[in-house]
């Protein structure tokens, strides 16, 4: 008799962008949770860009931490237990910081959605899916781009 191995997802992390729409992103998280009974950690970093004379962000803490507590509120309000992190990345630190944080929740499955070739480098030098697929210790489901 040959025993297969089966994963179980008891830690899940879902790392979301303020751009993209996460409706069908929550649809195949919130059935993953339910199915393996998982922990679900919403990660959303906002970006920063550090110049000489300034700081860019796409948005201010408060529009992010509100961000990040409705896509706990939705999973929530489904059955399924969740908690939102907001943390401040250098745009070349997303998928680092991705990884970082799948350690510390003990991430059993890192679950990302559709997600858009935003720049020339992104193009040109590979993308958050490479860099969370070669530096995963757990899977990675990634969600198709819609659109592109």
């Amino acid at each position: 008799m040959r025993v297969q191995n089966a994963y179980v997802f008891k830690s899940i992390l879902v790392p979301i962008d303020e751009h993209e729409s996460p409706d069908e992103l929550l649809q195949i998280v919130g059935d993953l949770a339910k199915a393996f009974n998982s922990q679900v950690t919403v990660l959303h970093l906002r970006e920063r860009r550090v110049t000489v004379t300034t700081t860019i962000e796409a948005e201010t803490i408060r529009q992010a931490t509100d961000f990040t507590q409705s896509i706990v509120d939705r999973l929530a309000a489904d059955g399924i237990e969740a908690s939102g992190q907001v943390d401040s990345v250098r745009p070349d630190y997303i998928g680092p910081r991705i990884l970082e944080a799948a350690n510390d929740v003990f991430a059993d499955l890192i679950v990302v959605g559709g997600h858009h070739h935003d720049t020339v480098k992104e193009r040109l030098l590979g993308d958050l899916g490479k860099t969370l697929a070669h530096g995963a210790t757990c899977p990675v489901l990634m969600m198709p781009s819609i659109g592109m």
